[in-house]
């Protein structure tokens, strides 16, 4: 079941970016590299993923778990590993045209081996460089085990 992330701000064309990633701020657990799920950043409160015909980019990652791989709608036991537990590491969308974000899903998952998310930030870019904070969030509880765990933040 999905995280749901709602940001809390007006959709104007001053939040179209054509850039959007989630910055990690804080993990638990060890492994090879800290683990995200399957992602989806909707334009509206309840509508579509607009994150297909972009590319993901991702500060870096492990193995074959690329940052396509957190926005392949897949929800079980797959997603983007960095390269290595570090806060810092961050996963994102480059989108064809700028879109608003008013909403993210989050399906999160485990994989033997990996940290998990427990606080990180919406972020916003027009050239991929300069990055401008909207929202962030701590406190998340991550999965633990083999079982999938669905987490529901409201703003």
């Amino acid at each position: 079941m999905p995280l749901v992330i709602l940001p809390t701000y007006s959709q104007s064309t001053s939040l179209l970016h054509s850039y959007w990633r989630l910055y990690i701020d804080a993990f638990s657990g060890s492994g090879s590299g800290i683990l995200f799920g399957d992602l989806a950043f909707n334009g509206t409160v309840g509508g579509p993923d607009q994150t297909t015909g972009g590319t993901a980019i991702a500060s870096s990652y492990y193995s074959t778990f690329t940052p396509d791989r957190a926005f392949n709608n897949n929800t079980t036991n797959d997603g983007w590993i960095s390269n290595g537990s570090t806060v810092g590491q961050w996963i994102g969308y480059h989108f064809l045209l700028p879109v608003t974000v008013a909403e993210i899903i989050w399906y999160s998952t485990v994989l033997f081996g990996t940290a998990s998310p427990t606080a990180f930030t919406l972020q916003y870019s027009d050239d991929g460089a300069l990055w401008t904070s909207v929202k962030s969030w701590s406190g998340l509880t991550p999965p633990s085990g083999f079982t999938n765990v669905t987490l529901t933040l409201a703003v």
